[in-house]
């Protein structure tokens, strides 16, 4: 069986994508401007606390910078820890799903992109390094995997069943590549940071368009290979994974703020995870429309997933 989206999208990849079309540079033509941000000061959760804004400029553009190559590295273990292994997983026949055609080769191309994405990002955070000076030392003590990561392996711990473990990263690229393009939005219409950061995620963010609809097809068109039993644990598990990606990590900003030098990183995130007023008012950065109609075309209950917003 063919699908007639996929099939093409699969052509157009050779035009369209960002690896096959030419259209990413690693050295960009937008020239860095020093008096831009480099992360949307919008997005710092901790803008407005007493402590935060005693700090001196140069600290601050320290915070911003950090918090730039954490967002990036956050991206990348989405790829790497999560997304391309769950796409290998729906090649291989581990999930009981037996693809073919062009589903098999929508599936190949998104994997070739998202190891590209990981390459894009990569050089992203090496040019904001270079242009503010920041020690590769310094920011190589971002070590923390991302959160939504570190929720997968905990949640995978508690299943002995091979099945159930793969089944739930697959539930976790479902969730990320079907709200990720809203994610990258926020910061690709950003006109306060850098111009190449801003194009760069726009490029990530075309082929992210793409890839949610390859899911979608690919997942809805062959969900009926799956038992009883693997369907009942997907609507089990998908609100947990709903819940993953929407969660602030606050460890890591803790981190960010530690590495770039802020003496009083604990008591920041302290008052401000503890604040409702002020955690409550930190934009998601997510959309789960897609997610949503995913459940109504297979038949997932749909107030399962509601109760995880």
């Amino acid at each position: 069986m063919e699908n007639g989206l996929l099939n093409t999208l699969t052509k157009n990849w050779q035009f369209k994508s960002t690896i096959r079309s030419g259209k990413f540079s690693e050295t960009p033509a937008e020239l860095f401007d020093p008096e831009l941000k480099d992360y949307p000061e919008r997005l710092l959760p901790f803008i407005g606390h007493p402590e935060y804004e005693r700090l001196d400029e140069q600290t601050k553009q320290t915070v911003n910078s950090i918090s730039w190559i954490a967002w990036n590295k956050r991206v990348v273990d989405t790829e790497e820890l999560i997304v391309s292994p769950a796409l290998s997983l729906l090649l291989t026949g581990d999930l009981e799903l037996k693809l073919s055609g062009n589903y098999r080769g929508a599936i190949r191309q998104a994997i070739v992109d998202e190891y590209f994405h990981s390459h894009m990002h990569e050089i992203t955070v090496q040019l904001t390094l270079d242009n503010r000076g920041i020690p590769i030392e310094q920011a190589s003590k971002l070590t923390r995997q991302a959160l939504l990561y570190r929720e997968y392996k905990a949640l995978a711990a508690q299943y002995s069943e091979q099945w159930q473990t793969n089944l739930i990263l697959l539930i976790w690229c479902v969730v990320g590549e079907l709200s990720i393009y809203e994610f990258l939005t926020f910061v690709s219409k950003d006109e306060s940071i850098q111009p190449a950061s801003r194009s760069l995620v726009s490029l990530h963010e075309r082929d992210e368009a793409v890839h949610a609809s390859v899911i979608e097809e690919v997942l809805v068109d062959n969900f009926d290979q799956f038992s009883r039993e693997y369907t009942d644990f997907i609507e089990e598990i998908l609100p947990q994974a709903v819940q993953a990606f929407s969660t602030v990590d606050w460890l890591v900003w803790e981190d960010v703020l530690s590495i770039s030098g802020v003496s009083k990183a604990k008591e920041i995130i302290r008052d401000i995870s503890t604040d409702l007023a002020i955690s409550s008012s930190i934009p998601l950065n997510r959309s789960f429309i897609r997610i949503k109609r995913f459940c109504e075309k297979v038949g997932i209950e749909y107030k399962v997933f509601e109760e995880a917003l």
